[in-house]
């Protein structure tokens, strides 16, 4: 139950850190709280796509894909995927573009827009070069209508440095684990005189965005 809890916890701190840029840092010198944009000095951008009737929701996507690979400048040859995390609202307004769905049905695109296949517990289609995945988790603190377009790649290596880090440091509150080797999390029972047991978790770790401009925050226009 801990293990679980605990994924779920450095789940949604990657997700603030990545997404919105904020750490909370109550414990360390910078705290309570880190807004990596203000810390680097490095706005996030955004991009409007146009999701109506009589909008090409083709290009659109293509324009904020272009915008993205535009703000990784060197990083952009290393691309190995696109991904826009997206509200229900947002994946189903691009979804049924009578654009993207006739590209869809003439084969000039991916048929999963019509029919989304799944990743993981996520839908999901592909349109262009870019993967749209449906995120309804409210840990993510994706707003309606909007959603989050970034890029993974294929040269990073595990201890070099890349645009998203995560540092992890011993357990810091019990000494003997904190003397022991680093795990990305640690979970020990405390007993106390009248053998009454304490399950512990700890998490000794900060996720860091080095580059905030390389997550495009979109929001969809609907009008037709």
């Amino acid at each position: 139950m801990h293990y679980l809890q605990t994924r779920r916890d450095v789940e949604f701190q990657m997700a603030q850190s990545l997404l919105h840029n904020v750490t909370e840092a109550t414990h360390l010198r910078e705290g309570p709280t880190i807004h990596w944009d203000q810390f680097w000095g490095i706005n996030q951008p955004s991009a409007v796509v146009k999701t109506g009737i009589s909008a090409n929701v083709i290009t659109e996507m293509q324009n904020a894909a272009t915008l993205l690979k535009k703000n990784l400048g060197g990083w952009s040859s290393s691309i190995k995927q696109v991904y826009l995390l997206a509200r229900p609202s947002l994946f189903t307004a691009i979804q049924g573009n009578p654009i993207a769905y006739q590209a869809a049905l003439f084969g000039a695109t991916s048929r999963d827009i019509i029919f989304p296949d799944t990743l993981g517990a996520y839908d999901r289609y592909n349109i262009g070069r870019v993967t749209v995945v449906q995120v309804d988790d409210p840990l993510y603190g994706i707003a309606d209508g909007e959603g989050y377009m970034l890029a993974t790649f294929s040269n990073v290596v595990e201890g070099d440095l890349s645009p998203y880090m995560t540092y992890q440091t011993p357990a810091s509150r019990h000494a003997e684990v904190a003397n022991g080797p680093v795990y990305s999390s640690y979970h020990y029972v405390l007993r106390d005189k009248f053998m009454n047991y304490e399950v512990v978790s700890e998490l000794s770790q900060i996720q860091i965005p080095m580059r905030p401009d390389f997550v495009l925050k979109v929001a969809m226009d609907d009008a037709a």
